[in-house]
């Protein structure tokens, strides 16, 4: 817990974002109603993977890197230009530099005027977290109806003949899995405009909280043109709205039952943690009777809650995570699944191809 009058200071950094991360020279490279997007400095992706939320302010998330946090520790990052806002006590000179920007030690410093704009920026704070909490639950409604009006995975539809193609063959798993449909269009926006600029078939998957509520839509497009292979966009996945704590549960292994249901019983049984589910869905061809779930990407695991009655998670990592960042990203899932939730953790790798999807198709 930090001390009230830096969580203060924090909070005035986020009202002020944009005047603060320009003092600081980071560029915007675009911009919507709710995010800026932007190149961090420690990285050399030539897409901005680092989004900085205009609704809740200040709220951060390095896609690349994994990180994320709260606008003082935005600062600290680019004060240290790394992704990790602890690194050499940036978080110290980032309070210092706040306190410097703000003039809290300047000669003359009117204290009065800045507890009232202090407490104007609170207020406005606490009526854009209602209004952000609010628009959550509408877009998690409007998400789930979609979820709702695809249709369940069949023989001869463009999601069973995707997943047919990457060698899953549903029907030896007994039929599909409840969590993934189909939408035969489903639109993809650019972020440019407001009408979609690709209309197609896509793998529509739920994403569920811990509580087993629904959290958001996972969507993969799909090109049935080339089979197996996805839709030439960029991203061809998504995942809408806030996938934070959200996965698909995938494969309720060899109990057949939900979680709810294994834990009202008793069980005691081991999970498998993928990210995506051709992967999630090749592992159970593979290994049926253990339960799985795919966090839908790596960052996914960072926030993902296992149930308790989960004894071990095996993590399926990637060939392709052995990037540092990645692996930086996989160990830190797995330290925190391990500390905050006393789960033993195995890492299993395909021997063959970039994950368990090549080893099935023997690529």
């Amino acid at each position: 817990m930090r001390d009230p009058e830096i969580e203060r200071l924090a909070g005035m950094v986020a009202d002020d974002i944009e005047n603060v991360i320009a003092a600081l020279h980071l560029s915007v490279a675009r911009r919507d109603r709710r995010r800026l997007y932007c190149h961090a400095p420690w990285s050399k992706n030539a897409k901005p993977k680092l989004e900085i939320s205009l609704s809740p302010r200040g709220k951060w998330n390095d896609w690349e890197a994994g990180r994320f946090g709260d606008a003082l520790g935005l600062v600290a990052c680019l004060i240290s230009q790394a992704p990790e806002p602890k690194a050499r006590g940036a978080l110290r000179e980032a309070i210092v530099w706040a306190r410097d920007y703000f003039g809290l030690a300047a000669e003359g410093f009117d204290k009065a005027a800045w507890e009232r704009r202090c407490q104007e920026a609170a207020t406005r704070r606490e009526r854009e977290a209602a209004k952000v909490a609010r628009e959550l639950a509408e877009n998690r409604r409007t998400a789930n109806g979609l979820w709702l009006a695809a249709a369940a995975l069949a023989p001869g539809d463009a999601g069973w003949a995707y997943l047919a193609a990457r060698g899953i063959d549903l029907a030896r798993l007994g039929g599909a899995p409840r969590a993934v449909r189909v939408a035969m269009a489903a639109p993809w926006y650019d972020g440019v405009g407001d009408a979609p600029s690709h209309v197609g078939p896509a793998l529509m998957s739920s994403m569920t909280l811990a509580n087993g509520k629904f959290g958001s839509l996972h969507r993969t497009w799909i090109d049935p043109a080339r089979p197996g292979e996805k839709a030439d966009l960029d991203p061809p996945r998504k995942m809408w709205p806030q996938s934070e704590g959200a996965a698909i549960r995938l494969w309720r292994g060899a109990t057949g039952l939900t979680e709810r249901e294994a834990a009202d019983r008793g069980v005691v049984e081991d999970l498998v943690l993928c990210e995506g589910v051709e992967d999630g869905l090749s592992i159970a061809l593979m290994t049926p009777e253990l339960r799985i779930v795919a966090a839908g990407s790596l960052p996914g695991m960072l926030a993902y809650t296992p149930p308790k009655f989960v004894r071990r998670i095996i993590v399926a990592a990637d060939n392709d995570w052995a990037k540092p960042q990645a692996q930086a990203m996989l160990d830190r899932a797995c330290a925190r699944l391990h500390a905050e939730f006393g789960k033993l953790i195995s890492i299993a790798r395909s021997p063959e191809g970039k994950d368990f999807n090549d080893l099935l198709r023997g690529v």
